[in-house]
């Protein structure tokens, strides 16, 4: 089906050579036209069971489309992997196409998908998904494999994240391609050629090579789904033919319904032009998979703890001797969602402090004694500015999603939970902000996954926050805590959201922020920190933590400055610290960088020596 090899170029502003009229236009074939052209008329058929490859230098390629779950709903702790094998994939495959999905990190944190058992570096430097905070995030990534490699590893970086990961089909060379389906045919302006894939399998999609010539002008080549050249198609042409010479481009086409026909149209000059098929993505047997959810699943098979310690009293307990470690400790991101079993959590055993006159504790913070509660089953979402919310016992969690509001003489309990979440939530994607007061936050089911609150732009006065992992995690600016106590904080030795290591606790994580005041409290309870500053998120600075006494941790305050660099702008004066610390004499730790910018003054322990900060 091929143009005589004597017809010529069309002449620049000539009529059309009949030969050329005649060669293509289905209603322009005139009765007496010849053989060769009114054999076009025909529908095409495509011929072999694969798809035309380039001819270039790059190897043709069959894709199959496949739906295969292969990691549902599973928390990965920051750093750790999970590693999968691809069932279905023969061994010739150079690649596997992937659909991964994560949700509840508490911190964004990335996702890689890396061939192999081990994640790479380079792997981990290119991820496939870096998370939104909390909500939900999907991407598709394609792997390249070996021939021996039939497994892929997946990577977390930062933050405890819910993951599902979906193979999505995978890519085979194809021996009998690049295969030509339209060779040097002829097809005439505003006219269309219609190519049959009927002897392949139920396409996906395809790939082809469009190649056209002699146009005496230049010429714009479709390839489009079906039978007919769309409007929508042909507004996107593959090519735009340069004036008699050769054009060439790639172009792969949606045969979505198409019913494995595809129909090359040329717009405004009569060219010769070829159609190589070069890849093609083939349906799952049976037909099109189910399409992924555009939401991750819910009520994944997650349990809560199976023996949450029942909320403590808030009594001051008795002080306990202090174990002594020698290593110094590290800021630990913070997890996220569920794991699939739980371990029995174990008391807290750092000492809570007699309160001295004027000190927050149990009879100074908290829901005043006496005041009559009014029950809300369930969360509570704020989203009217200045309100006000008064007196309520809380069975749920709170959002805040409004500037002004205040809660006051309340208890928040929050409820079980397969994911990592705050008691109180303030709003970053709204200008929001709180004022809690004479409330307390408390778990009525404590886990591995509640903090107390997660934000910016909030105060805390008189407030007691007790048994979550975490009482306040600061992700931006102007947060004030004052006259409050924090104490009892949940704990486990073996914590699935860090590998079935202990927790990471700390009374107040920092991760950005500035204009942060933090004045007569009393913060104890912790194993990892009283204050940490991780700068993870970005700079901390103008800060001042005075008046408070504070008890615990590895190191009671522990800066980290990460990339960041030195940590400027921060005060510690006026503070007691505890002799309880697991690494001796570290009340204030801090890299030799920033100590020389800290201003330190007035700070002792409870024995009356003087503070000094330790370099770490």
């Amino acid at each position: 089906m091929s143009v005589p090899r004597h017809a010529k170029p069309e002449p620049r502003g000539r009529s059309h050579p009949a030969h050329l009229e005649r060669a293509v236009g289905l209603r322009r074939i005139p009765r007496m036209a010849p053989a060769w052209a009114a054999g076009l008329v025909a529908v095409l058929v495509a011929t072999g069971m694969s798809l035309v490859a380039s001819t270039g230098a790059n190897a043709a390629t069959i894709t199959q489309a496949v739906s295969t779950s292969l990691v549902d709903g599973k928390v990965l702790a920051p750093g750790s992997t999970t590693a999968v094998n691809l069932p279905g994939v023969p061994s010739g495959a150079v690649s596997a196409t992937f659909e991964i999905q994560g949700r509840y990190a508490w911190r964004s944190t990335k996702l890689s998908v890396c061939a192999g058992t081990k994640a790479t570096s380079d792997c981990k430097s290119k991820p496939a998904l870096v998370t939104p905070v909390q909500s939900l995030g999907k991407a598709t990534v394609t792997v390249p494999l070996t021939a021996d490699v039939r497994s892929v590893v997946v990577h977390n970086s930062a933050a405890s994240v819910k993951t599902w990961l979906r193979l999505t089909g995978y890519t085979v060379p194809a021996t009998n391609l690049p295969k030509t389906l339209v060779d040097r045919v002829v097809i005439a302006p505003s006219s269309s050629l219609t190519v049959d894939l009927a002897s392949l399998p139920s396409l996906r999609s395809a790939t082809f090579e469009v190649r056209a010539q002699y146009a005496y002008k230049a010429t714009q080549v479709s390839v489009c789904a079906g039978t007919k050249a769309s409007s929508s198609c042909t507004a996107k042409p593959a090519l735009v033919s340069p004036v008699q010479k050769l054009g060439t481009a790639t172009t792969t086409v949606d045969l979505s319904g198409a019913s494995n026909k595809v129909t090359v149209y040329n717009s405004s000059a009569s060219a010769r032009v070829w159609l190589v098929l070069t890849g093609y993505v083939a349906e799952p047997a049976g037909g099109k998979p189910a399409p992924a959810p555009t939401t991750a699943p819910t009520k994944a098979p997650t349990p809560a703890p199976t023996k949450a310690p029942a909320p403590v009293p808030t009594t001051t307990p008795t002080p306990v001797p202090t174990a002594t470690a020698t290593p110094t400790p590290t800021p630990t991101p913070k997890p996220s969602p569920a794991p699939t079993t739980a371990p029995e959590p174990k008391p807290t055993t750092a000492p809570v402090p007699p309160p001295a006159s004027g000190r927050p504790g149990a009879g100074n913070t908290g829901v005043p004694a006496g005041t009559p509660l009014t029950v809300h089953d369930g969360d509570l979402t704020i989203t009217t500015p200045n309100a006000v919310i008064d007196s309520l016992d809380i069975r749920g969690f709170v959002a805040i999603q409004a500037p002004g509001v205040v809660i006051k003489n309340s208890i928040v309990r929050g409820r079980a939970i397969e994911s990592d979440k705050g008691l109180v939530m303030v709003s970053k994607a709204v200008p929001a902000s709180v004022t809690i007061q004479d409330s307390e936050l408390a778990p009525s089911t404590p886990s591995y996954h509640i903090r107390g609150i997660i934000g910016a732009n909030f105060t805390l006065i008189r407030t007691n926050i007790h048994h979550v992992v975490d009482q306040v995690l600061i992700t931006g600016d102007n947060v004030t805590v004052q006259d409050s106590w924090f104490h009892d904080n949940a704990y486990w030795d073996n914590d699935p959201n860090y590998n079935n290591t202990p927790t990471h606790d700390d009374n107040i994580q920092i991760s950005i922020g500035k204009n942060l005041r933090f004045t007569n409290n009393v913060m104890t309870g912790t194993k990892n920190a009283v204050l940490m500053i991780t700068q993870d998120r970005g700079v901390v600075t103008d800060l001042v933590f005075s008046g408070n006494y504070v008890d615990g941790g590895a190191c009671s305050v522990n800066l980290a400055e990460k990339s960041y660099g030195p940590i400027s702008g921060l005060t510690f004066k006026d503070n007691v610290f505890g002799r309880s610390t697991r690494v001796a004499n570290c009340a204030i730790l801090a890299p030799t960088t920033t100590i020389p910018l800290l201003k330190v003054s007035n700070n002792v322990y409870t024995d009356g020596v003087a503070v000094t900060v330790k370099k770490g």
